[in-house]
């Protein structure tokens, strides 16, 4: 097995619910910054994605109350885009059940949307606690088309050809730690084309993450991960994956320092989530 441990899974609570005193024991504070909410905007659709080495046409921030502030450039219909980011936003701090629910409206919103079956089918992935189930991530990529080919033809824009033919590796032939590695490298590859866009190198950060060797080999894979999700954090310091890719990463005696920063500022991000509220303990404790 490979990867951080963390073996508590996610609880569903509402904002509010017991956060003062969770926060308190974490040593955390309860100050947040205002952020304003941005409507969603029609995406671009095929025919308009931009080369794989241009940042993402679209950098609208979008903030998801109790779940942080990302952007996700997407082709999907105006009706998909508030339960895809709230989606993407669970991802990001293990709500997988919340995650697949969200996706799955953005499925009904458009159907068509084939980031929206990707989305579902990367959350029954969870390499940081060892568990993933690969007979429903390939039927979430299987109701969008029977065939890899067909499914591919599927996405709209070259990017999301790429996301998808990346979680394909995910679900392909082999054992667990060679899907894995067989991801990670499509997404290093990904990430290289689009050095700018936040949720690629995010997702290629956890990929590393998911396949770190034991002890203090992952010193190396670490830091690397630790240091592409600090990119992100430093262009937007209430993103939910970077505050909590980056106290992953660093969930090691000798680095757990450099996580404090994103210690202290992630359950304030995403409250919402319990995992944000309980994985700071991690930089804390150490």
């Amino acid at each position: 097995m490979y990867g951080t441990i963390c073996r508590m899974p996610p609880l569903r609570i509402r904002p509010g619910q017991l956060l003062p005193a969770l926060l308190v024991v974490a040593g955390l504070s309860l100050a947040t910054q205002p952020t304003a909410s941005q409507p969603a905007a029609r995406q671009p659709g095929a025919g308009s994605a931009p080369a794989a080495s241009s940042p993402p046409a679209s950098r609208a921030l979008r903030a998801l109350p109790a779940l942080g502030t990302l952007s996700f450039t997407n082709s999907g219909a105006a009706s998909a885009q508030t339960p895809f980011l709230r989606g993407v936003a669970w991802l990001h701090s293990f709500g997988y059940e919340d995650a697949i629910e969200q996706f799955q409206a953005a499925q009904k919103a458009d159907p068509g949307f084939a980031l929206a079956y990707w989305g579902e089918s990367l959350a029954h992935s969870q390499p940081l606690w060892f568990g993933e189930d690969v007979t429903k991530g390939r039927a979430a990529l299987t109701k969008l088309a029977p065939t890899p080919a067909a499914r591919l033809a599927k996405a709209r824009t070259p990017r999301e050809q790429g996301l998808l033919a990346a979680v394909e590796d995910l679900w392909g032939p082999g054992d667990t730690r060679t899907r894995g590695q067989r991801y990670s490298s499509a997404m290093a590859r990904l990430a290289a084309a689009h050095p700018a866009d936040d949720e690629i190198q995010l997702f290629y950060a956890l990929s590393i993450l998911g396949v770190l060797p034991r002890g203090d080999q992952s010193l190396g894979m670490r830091q690397k991960a630790g240091a592409i999700a600090e990119a992100v954090f430093a262009r937007n310091p209430k993103h939910p994956g970077a505050a909590h890719y980056i106290l992953h990463a660093y969930d090691h005696g000798s680095l757990a320092g450099r996580g404090l920063t994103a210690a202290r500022a992630y359950a304030a991000i995403a409250p919402a989530a319990s995992h944000a509220l309980h994985m700071p303990a991690h930089a804390f404790i150490q």
